[in-house]
């Protein structure tokens, strides 16, 4: 049998079992399951129409179908770009995070280095001047020992006291006296040069201290930092996972949704088949039905193969689709059988 001549913005017919076409030569990928209902005029023309619409109504639900699938791919696309593009710049947030808080703490390191340099800096000096000022202390001190020595041995010379015994006398008492207060000056600088030294090592500790809290304190931020990166790869990868699944289940509903709709546009095709093959047999109990070769017919291939089916001898051939459904009816001068279907 001829295939009818779909032409483009047309759908095909019901009987054709030809691939639907909408209007601006969009081609859907489905084929509508053949009719083959009785001739024109033997049935409700209402049974056809009702046949077309639920076609078109599959065709626009494959369409629709179509077009989600297309938009939820774009969806994902655009989904994966933005998550992409988001942890790009959460990365290098996170890197430009990382070299701030590198340079703060070298910088740090560098004040706390130099404010260090400066207090040994300041103590050596404090140290040196000390030296210098004990050294000078002795000196003076000697010096005027020294001095009240010779002014009280010229003294004695005028008063004619200078014997040997009051000599060593004033000696005696001139060197403990001198004694006396070099021992106060050396106690004094022996005072300060150990708070010189406790202020030194105390400025060593507070050195060092600091300068390890700087250190953990940057280990602290790199280690926030990355785990800061560790949890945005495992926030990006489970949102590209949800995005994927919930892509896919989409699709699985989709396809199911349009699976469902082909089983029930087949069940209902059949149905209306088997409703006109009744209405043709009930207008006219004699009327009389193509036989399928298949079922016992003389000659014809199935329409499906391009062929028509052969009616009995002295009828007319019908030049219409057969499929699911077909009934074959014989006249009532002859042994009648019932109404099946096959």
């Amino acid at each position: 049998m001829a295939r009818p001549n779909v032409r483009k913005g047309q759908h095909a017919g019901v009987g054709g079992g030809q691939r639907a076409t909408r209007p601006g030569g969009v081609h859907l990928p489905y084929r509508f399951p053949g009719l083959g209902l009785p001739p024109p005029g033997s049935f409700d023309p209402g049974l056809e129409a009702q046949i077309r619409a639920s076609q078109r109504g599959l065709i626009d639900l494959i369409e629709q179908t179509h077009r989600e699938s297309k938009r939820t791919g774009q969806d994902v696309r655009q989904g994966q770009r933005k998550l992409g593009r988001e942890e790009r710049r959460s990365v290098s947030d996170i890197g430009r995070e990382r070299g701030f808080a590198t340079e703060d703490a070298a910088y740090a390191q560098g004040q706390l280095h130099t404010s260090f340099a400066r207090d040994i800096e300041s103590l050596a000096i404090a140290r040196q001047r000390g030296e210098e000022d004990y050294q000078r202390t002795l000196v003076d001190m000697q010096h005027r020992y020294a001095t009240t020595a010779a002014v009280q041995g010229e003294r004695s010379l005028q008063q004619g006291t200078a014997e040997g015994g009051t000599t060593s006398a004033t000696d005696a008492v001139r060197t403990a006296n001198q004694a006396f207060d070099r021992g106060n000056v050396d106690t004094g600088h022996a005072r300060s040069l150990f708070d010189l030294a406790r202020s030194e090592d105390q400025a060593r500790r507070d050195y060092g201290t600091q300068r390890g809290h700087i250190q953990t304190e940057l280990e602290r931020q790199l280690g926030q930092y990355d785990t800061a990166g560790t949890r945005l790869g495992q926030d990006t990868l489970t949102a590209r996972h949800q995005l994927s699944l919930a892509a896919l289940r989409a699709a699985q509903d989709r396809a199911t949704k349009l699976s469902h709709a082909k089983r029930e546009q087949t069940f209902y095709q059949t149905d209306v088949t088997g409703q006109a093959y009744f209405q043709a047999h009930q207008n006219n109990p004699n009327i009389l039905f193509p036989t399928p070769a298949a079922a016992g017919g003389t000659s014809g291939a199935h329409p499906s193969a391009g062929g028509t089916f052969a009616p009995h001898v002295g009828h007319p051939v019908y030049h219409i689709g057969v499929g699911t459904g077909r009934a074959v009816s014989y006249p009532r001068r002859t042994a009648r059988r019932a109404y099946t279907r096959y």
